[in-house]
């Protein structure tokens, strides 16, 4: 996908696999809600959790977002994207929150003023320093066995 597909997809999307490595080298994947927002990934996570402990020893972060998983999905339904990235906490009060905000509460509840705000929980930033996408639909009929119909 080219970089203006890649930011369509990841704008469309709500949920991503966040691998991160622990400062003994253990990775951790795990599911998160996420808006894509000003060329970076927003996600709210516990602020206790093995992610952030992660992140806040300095683990980047690989972001998985795809398509075509689903029950009666098929081979050529394969799209994504993996976000290679540097992640900081955001503290509490820093304005571009209210931004963010708005943005994961219409994204994931449909209403930019739903206030879904955890003591326990703190904003993620990622800033991408690489993308990698992959689209199925687009290989050439005959390339692959598996596309068009081709073997299981």
């Amino acid at each position: 996908m080219s970089e203006r597909e890649c930011d369509g997809f990841l704008d469309s999307h709500k949920w991503a696999r966040v691998a991160s490595v622990s400062p003994g080298g253990e990775p951790t994947v795990s599911p998160v809600g996420y808006v894509w927002l000003g060329g970076r990934l927003w996600f709210y996570g516990r602020a206790t959790g093995r992610r952030l402990k992660d992140i806040e020893a300095g683990s980047r972060l690989a972001i998985c977002v795809d398509d075509g998983v689903g029950e009666g999905e098929g081979y050529t339904e394969r799209r994504g994207v993996v976000v290679y990235g540097t992640a900081r906490v955001v503290p509490p009060g820093d304005p571009v929150l209210d931004r963010v905000r708005a943005a994961f509460a219409a994204n994931h509840f449909g209403d930019s003023k739903t206030d879904f705000r955890r003591r326990t929980h703190s904003w993620i930033e990622v800033t991408p320093y690489r993308r990698t996408s992959w689209d199925y639909s687009r290989i050439p009929p005959g390339t692959d066995r598996f596309a068009n119909g081709g073997g299981r």
